[in-house]
């Protein structure tokens, strides 16, 4: 038993480990609201300038912005990238499968009596074009914020876990 043990132990021993990474962590009052790790895009606003990339590294109070060195005192704004929200754009051939489609589902509806003419043309309107407008709708419209403003309600905080010389 004790050989099996110490084989495990041994084993273990030369599995990789993996250490904790630093991270870049926006708090609002005492609440963690976002956290950015290494390899992550981040677009800032510091008192020299705006600096957009990826992060590289912590170290103390220093966050490394692709070739840009950021000290958290001087960041004053952090920006939240927009999702990519792609739109349903028919092109012409696909308006007129979608017209035929229409114009097919009302001769439908009304063929066999499960709805008058006004409602299978609304309804055959309706059905192909609540997902291109709910695309058009959804890409314009914005719910979630935009920036974070470092100062009275916002705070930042770097995790470094950088153990090395020097």
């Amino acid at each position: 038993m004790t050989r099996l043990l110490l084989l495990l132990l041994l084993l273990a021993g030369l599995l990789p480990a993996s250490a904790q990474q630093g991270s870049l962590v926006v708090k609002k009052k005492w609440k963690s609201v976002r956290s950015y790790i290494r390899g992550e895009y981040i677009s800032v606003q510091t008192t020299r300038g705006r600096r957009e990339g990826f992060i590289g590294g912590f170290r103390g109070d220093t966050v490394f912005i692709g070739r840009e060195i950021v000290r958290l005192t001087e960041i004053t704004r952090i920006y939240v990238p927009r999702e990519e929200i792609r739109r349903i754009r028919p092109s012409a051939r696909e308006w007129a499968w979608i017209a035929l489609g229409s114009a097919l589902t009302s001769y439908g509806l009304t063929l066999n009596g499960q709805a008058t003419v006004k409602e299978a043309v609304t309804a055959g309107v309706a059905i192909p074009m609540t997902p291109i407008v709910y695309g058009y709708l959804r890409s314009k419209i914005r719910f979630r914020r935009k920036q974070y403003r470092i100062g009275r309600r916002f705070s930042v905080q770097a995790y470094s876990f950088y153990v090395g010389g020097r």
